[in-house]
């Protein structure tokens, strides 16, 4: 009997095979590239960096590196509508309630599956 190999968890090439019958022959073997996990994001600057408590609403530009269309910006943990832009940029909908009173906000962007 055939057991599957284990999943392969890291970048680079994998054999791949197929078999149909109990004597393991293998058929249409070919060669795989296997890209790994995407990087985290990042973030290298945030428009505006500061605003007034008691402001309207607005669009936070959050500009960095490794985001995607399931990029999601999140303020002080929770995540707020996110518009991809590009890789390089994402644009965040910060609400009135979100700067009601002073203080400081953790921005951090997750992308799905990472956190």
């Amino acid at each position: 009997q055939s057991s599957m190999p284990p999943p392969i968890v890291t970048a680079g090439s994998a054999g791949v095979a197929k078999w149909t019958n109990r004597t393991d022959v293998y058929d249409n073997f070919y060669w795989r590239e296997i890209d790994g996990p995407a990087p985290p994001p990042a973030i290298a600057a945030l428009s505006p960096t500061t605003i007034p408590a008691g402001s309207a609403a607005f669009q936070l530009t959050v500009t960095g590196d490794g985001f995607g269309t399931d990029s999601v910006v999140r303020w002080n943990g929770s995540n707020r509508t996110t518009t991809f832009i590009s890789a390089t940029q994402l644009r965040a909908s910060i609400t009135a309630a979100d700067v009601a009173t002073a203080g400081t906000a953790s921005i951090t962007v997750v992308r799905s599956g990472t956190g």
